[in-house]
């Protein structure tokens, strides 16, 4: 009898196995095909949904990711990584009040969970809410003070607050714990631009554009000489 896919040949068990060698070896696509037997073999394979999710982000499949990810809630609805990981998804499709609700029930699952913090603030950024963003990057710094991301995005709070001194130290600080990091050259470079320094900013900006930023690359080719 002829079957549409090999549900009796291999366990859902192999199946997510075989699908994260090949994901690890950098074969997404072939990785995916595995991921969706190990779900046809197990409807509840938590693990293969939150693999298949990361595959499709790669991708741009974010209707996909939402759906994996809501899934793979629905069978560990208190796993708070995986409230963290559907809210960046929302934020990628511009549905910024989805996302803040899954950062916010992440941060009530754990109330010592640093990086919920620091989502619930850049989410609150997006909003306007500077004052309360600021609030919640200062709890992310507490429980984390070596979070270069929560030095950077409290950073922008402040800017935007026209609060430049205390935005140049959160940048300079985020700089200092991770000089990796392009997030960080390119929001402090963009701080430079917008208070008329020109030259640091176009030296930030480079340096986040050789990490790896196309939105520097952008500014640079825009801005700079």
């Amino acid at each position: 009898m002829w079957l549409p896919f090999p549900l009796v040949a291999q366990t859902a068990v192999s199946f997510y196995k075989n699908g994260m060698s090949k994901l690890n070896a950098g074969n997404a696509l072939e990785a995916l095909s595995d991921f969706n037997y190990a779900i046809l073999n197990n409807i509840n394979y938590k693990e293969a949904y939150i693999a298949r999710a990361s595959v499709l982000n790669s991708v741009g499949e974010f209707s996909g990711v939402i759906r994996d990810y809501t899934k793979a809630i629905e069978l560990d609805p208190n796993d708070k990584t995986l409230y963290i990981a559907l809210g960046k998804a929302y934020e990628s499709i511009g549905d910024n009040s989805s996302a803040f609700a899954n950062f916010n029930k992440a941060v009530s699952l754990d109330s010592n969970y640093a990086q919920a913090y620091s989502y619930r603030g850049m989410s609150r950024n997006f909003s306007v809410n500077y004052e309360e963003a600021i609030v919640d990057f200062d709890k992310a710094i507490q429980l984390d003070s070596a979070s270069a991301e929560a030095y950077t995005y409290r950073g922008n709070s402040k800017f935007y607050l026209m609060q430049n001194e205390g935005a140049l130290e959160d940048y300079n600080k985020a700089v200092e714990l991770n000089p990796k990091l392009p997030e960080v050259f390119l929001n402090r470079g963009n701080f430079y631009y917008y208070n008329d320094a020109v030259s640091d900013a176009c030296t930030d900006w480079m340096k986040a554009m050789a990490l790896g930023s196309f939105d520097a690359k952008a500014l640079v080719k825009k801005n700079c000489k």
